[in-house]
């Protein structure tokens, strides 16, 4: 297994969601089918008049797999099949690490392992 992963793999990060605020991100999530820009109909990602692309004015859809559903069979997979599939990769010596991601914290988590010393923009 460990010819397959290479060793330049030191780290696996799970991002943990809650399942509540992961199906109210997806069942609002639209795009546009001209520029594909995506949007949220609530909150910081909506578009300016609802239903329509800010940047060419096209009628936004909602994904096939962006359903209740289909959130939901994704889900079961995830932790039927990936999610012991990434823990089983610390037996092959990479660390596998569980952030927490509800509203974006895991961004700073994922940071300070893989540049411990900070990183200076």
């Amino acid at each position: 297994m460990r010819e397959y992963l290479g060793d330049a793999l030191e780290y696996a990060f799970i991002l943990d969601v809650d399942l509540e605020l992961l199906k109210k991100r997806t069942i609002n999530r639209r795009v546009c089918p001209k520029c594909e820009k995506i949007y949220n109909i609530e909150g910081a990602y909506a578009p300016k008049q609802p239903g329509l692309c800010d940047e060419c004015g096209e009628e936004l859809v909602q994904r096939k797999d962006d359903t209740e559903e289909a959130l939901e069979k994704r889900w079961s997979i995830y932790f039927s099949q990936t999610r012991p599939a990434i823990l089983g990769m610390e037996e092959y010596g990479v660390k596998v690490v569980e952030c927490e991601n509800n509203n974006g914290e895991a961004v700073e988590e994922i940071l300070r392992y893989l540049f411990p010393d900070g990183v200076t923009v």
